[in-house]
């Protein structure tokens, strides 16, 4: 610690998690998560049947997650790899927040596929791919990054 800054005993260490229990009671709730969704794991791998063809899983589904969701643009018009600004992807980076004890943690690669979206009807169909399920220490919920290409169309 620097001059002048006294922590108590209690403050010190870890932080309890009181504090985000509280905010997840808030930030939780279907008004802020108001989309649906779903995550499919891509380490999940399947076989394909050719006679029924349709995919068949171990588990017996890719499905890791169906439920709430907050969905948040955070960046918009990333270029994406090293292509031509002639002939340029647009990326738009995602932030996806899920209560805190719904999934565990979400693989780089997964999936996300919104399902309904009360506010804005655009977003059904649209597909996510996460780029970093990376989770800091202190959460209220459960958050990780995804992108979408600008130019792809919803599914109907």
């Amino acid at each position: 610690m620097g001059p002048g800054v006294h922590l108590e005993p209690a403050m010190r260490g870890r932080f309890s998690k009181h504090w985000t229990d509280e905010i997840a009671e808030i930030s939780t709730l279907p008004e802020f998560q108001n989309s649906s969704i779903e995550i499919l794991d891509p380490s999940i791998e399947g076989e394909y049947d050719i006679y029924t063809g349709e995919w068949t899983y171990p588990s017996g589904t890719r499905t890791i997650y169906t439920g709430r969701a907050r969905i948040k643009a955070i960046r918009w018009g990333v270029t994406y790899g090293g292509e031509g600004q002639a002939n340029a992807k647009t990326v738009t980076a995602i932030r996806v927040q899920v209560p805190k004890e719904a999934v565990g943690k979400v693989l780089k690669g997964a999936a996300v596929t919104v399902t309904a979206s009360d506010d804005n009807d655009s977003l059904e169909g649209t597909r996510f791919v996460v780029t970093s399920g990376f989770q800091g220490s202190a959460q209220a919920s459960r958050t990780f990054e995804a992108s979408v290409d600008g130019d792809a169309e919803p599914d109907e």
